[in-house]
């Protein structure tokens, strides 16, 4: 069995392979394509098993998140790759599942009205200002990323930056939303903003 995104231009060589179930990944609520993937490999009920235990840790935490920073704030999570700067919107790993979709941050208006249909954005460094939350998760990005962004006076201007409320996470332990991947990530996120 070969589970690929629906985008994939290999679909029909996987199919001459394999049986190949094509995944709209966009289209789907994480959990929901955790529960789907479930169903697909025979292991719908420890699916939903965890999915349900996630929820009820995420009630936990979001009351202490929102004890911790209150109920009106807002975050943005940025990643630079070689000299590309990218915002995120609510379901494009990167911990935005757990940060806006379960924790319940704020989605600063130019993400809303501009990435969240996307999910992603390129934008200059003179624009992150533009796309700041009241928190700002940043990433490592990859091994070509300088970010010089944070040398610029944009960043350092940013209320985030002023306020210590940048939080760094490694990008590649971020990309994913699968369970290990999503749990690893809610320890830091949780950590971060409870501190």
């Amino acid at each position: 069995l070969i589970i690929a995104f629906s985008t994939d231009e290999n679909l029909e060589k996987f199919e001459s392979v394999a049986p190949t179930i094509p995944v709209d990944y966009e289209k789907w609520n994480y959990l929901d394509i955790h529960e789907e993937f479930g169903k697909i490999i025979g292991k719908e009920d420890e699916a939903t098993e965890w999915v349900n235990e996630w929820k009820n840790e995420l009630e936990s935490d979001k009351a202490d998140v929102e004890e911790a920073v209150g109920t009106d704030v807002t975050a943005s999570v940025v990643e630079q790759y070689a000299k590309d700067i990218y915002v995120y919107g609510t379901n494009w790993g990167r911990g935005t599942e757990i940060i806006y979709q379960e924790l319940g941050l704020g989605v600063p208006e130019e993400i809303e009205s501009e990435v969240v249909e996307t999910g992603w954005k390129n934008i200059s460094a003179e624009e992150v200002g533009k796309y700041a939350g009241d928190f700002m998760f940043v990433g490592t990005g990859d091994s070509g990323a300088d970010n010089a962004y944070r040398e610029t006076n944009v960043w350092k201007d940013l209320d985030a930056v002023k306020n210590d409320r940048v939080i760094e996470f490694d990008s590649p332990t971020f990309y994913y939303n699968d369970p290990y991947s999503l749990e690893h990530q809610k320890e830091i996120i949780v950590d971060a903003l409870t501190e």
